[in-house]
């Protein structure tokens, strides 16, 4: 008992971090998009690695384990490339303990569905890293059965750096470890008439 009681203290520990760290990224990312997506439930979010938004894929299965994905079906750029992805997360803390920094491993995977190129880049918001995680203690059974779980709502050309500033196809997964998300399938196109420029420097 007093084991399972340090572990959720932990937990409520990481989710106050969370929250705080989530409250600093949004105030330095909120801005307004100037893109129109399909749906448009993505349009006017905040892209702040852990911002609420309503684009994020509720988990509310406590034995759930794994990342969930959600993406427009297609983006219509205007004044700057962008490509808004919305995640969620939840594993258990012996899965977890595996890792110095759990965004730091995992990988959004980003393919050009007719090139078949691939572009990869982490969670770990450029410029800004975190402490490494206290491991949480207990028993295995202890450890398996009780879960964290994090949110994550970006674009994805400010993590892939390597994604080039193009129209195209583009399938997308996260994956950490032997766990692979959902796939998303993304369009990015013009607006008639449009202009797009070079992405302006983000605030790190």
């Amino acid at each position: 008992m007093k084991l399972l009681l340090i572990i959720i203290s932990l937990h409520l520990l990481t989710q106050a971090c969370s929250a705080k760290e989530a409250g600093r990224i949004t105030q330095l990312d909120l801005t307004k998009n100037t893109m129109k997506t399909i749906p448009p439930l993505f349009e006017n979010i905040p892209m702040g690695q852990m911002s609420e938004s309503p684009c994020i894929p509720e988990i509310n299965d406590w034995d759930y384990r794994g990342i969930e994905l959600n993406a427009p079906s297609k983006v219509i750029i205007s004044d700057e490339f962008a490509l808004p992805l919305c995640g969620a997360w939840q594993f258990s803390y012996k899965f977890i303990n595996k890792f110095r920094r759990i965004h730091n491993e995992i990988v959004i995977v980003v393919t050009d569905t007719v090139t078949y190129k691939s572009y990869s880049g982490n969670l770990e918001k450029p410029g800004y890293e975190r402490q490494d995680y206290k491991k949480a203690v207990g028993t295995d059974e202890e450890l398996e059965m009780n879960t964290a779980s994090s949110r994550f709502n970006i674009d994805v050309f400010d993590y892939v750096r390597s994604l080039p500033e193009k129209t195209g196809k583009y399938s997308i997964y996260a994956i950490i470890g032997d766990v692979k998300s959902n796939v998303v399938e993304v369009e990015l196109e013009i607006e008639k008439g449009a202009a797009p420029g070079p992405r302006k420097p983000r605030p790190q």
